[in-house]
C-alpha cells in the first residue's frame, strides 16, 4: 500500500466557498445598524468572493446559488430561533463557561462537513443549505442540553 498526496485544492476549495457563505450575512448584519450602504457592499463583496472561490471547481452559478439558498435558510432561521428561545429555557440561559463553546462549534462543524461533502459531490445547490439547517438544529438542541441555569425572557 502506497501513500499518495492529496491535493490541497480538493480540500481547501470547499472551505473557500463555505467560509464567505457563512461570514458574509453575519458581517452584513453586524454592520447594518452602522451603515446600510456598507452592509450592501459586504453582501456584494461576499458574492464576489464566493463566485471567485468556486469558479474553477464548481462554477459561478452553483456557488452563488448555493450561497443565496443558504442565506435564505439563515433569514428564515432567525425568527424560528427567536420563537424557540422565548418558548423554552434557552432565552437568557446562563451557560457554564466550560460549555459555551460546544453548541456553536458543533453547529459549524456540521455545516462545514455537510457543505464540503455537497460541494465535492457536486450537490452544492442543496447541500450547503442542508448543512446550515442541520447545524441550526444541532445548535438549538445543544443550547437546550448543555448545563446551565434556565433563563427568562421579558417580551
Amino acid at each position: 500500500m502506497t501513500t499518495r498526496a492529496v491535493s490541497a485544492r480538493d480540500w481547501l476549495t470547499p472551505l473557500a466557498v463555505l467560509m464567505p457563505i457563512l461570514a458574509t450575512p453575519l458581517v452584513g448584519i453586524w454592520i447594518a445598524p452602522k451603515s446600510r450602504v456598507a452592509a450592501l457592499l459586504v453582501l456584494v463583496a461576499g458574492l464576489l468572493a464566493i463566485s471567485a472561490a468556486g469558479h474553477y471547481t464548481y462554477g459561478r452559478r452553483k456557488s452563488v446559488l448555493s450561497a443565496v439558498l443558504t442565506w435564505t435558510a439563515l433569514v428564515v432561521s432567525f425568527p424560528v430561533f427567536l420563537l424557540i428561545s422565548i418558548n423554552t429555557s434557552i432565552c437568557g440561559k446562563d451557560i457554564a463557561a466550560a460549555w459555551v463553546w460546544l453548541p456553536p462549534t458543533a453547529a459549524l462543524l456540521a455545516f462545514f462537513a455537510v457543505g464540503a461533502w455537497g460541494l465535492v459531490a457536486h450537490r452544492a445547490f442543496w447541500a450547503a443549505p442542508l448543512g446550515y439547517v442541520i447545524g441550526f438544529v444541532i445548535l438549538v438542541l445543544l443550547l437546550a442540553a448543555v448545563p446551565g441555569t434556565p433563563g427568562f425572557c421579558e417580551t
